[in-house]
């Protein structure tokens, strides 16, 4: 099973560990909690482009999105098994194991879950 992994002291575009693949695509996907585009862009207006072009807009899971065009990288690891994720542990310290929050990264599409490496505090 593939997990998106991220880790709490990286903030910039990096591999969060050795056995993370970079998963990257062409343009990422700005969701929004707004009930629809209209509400959005009453609110928002300015969200219409982005660098000057107009923006596409979509629905995913019932929220709004723009696609804003330029690259998205997510890293990913394959866990199968319950010795794979006690593995990972060992090699990585702390966890975090939770639900994707954002589908920002289209090629990462079918990943519903994240595993965060703990290794810094945040609120």
């Amino acid at each position: 099973m593939k997990f998106k992994v991220t880790r709490t002291s990286v903030w910039e575009d990096k591999s969060p560990c050795k056995e993370a693949i970079p998963v990257t695509s062409e343009f990422l996907r700005d969701i929004r909690t707004f009930k629809n585009k209209e509400e959005w862009l009453s609110k928002f207006p300015r969200d219409a482009e982005f660098d000057g072009e107009p923006c596409e807009f979509g629905v995913l899971d019932g929220r709004p999105f723009r696609i804003l065009k330029r690259p998205c990288t997510d890293y990913v690891v394959e866990i199968n098994t319950l010795d794979d994720l006690l593995g990972f542990i060992e090699k990585n310290g702390r966890i975090v194991i939770g639900g994707v929050g954002g589908k920002s990264n289209p090629a990462m599409d079918g990943v519903d879950y994240e595993i965060e490496i703990y290794d810094d505090w945040r609120e």
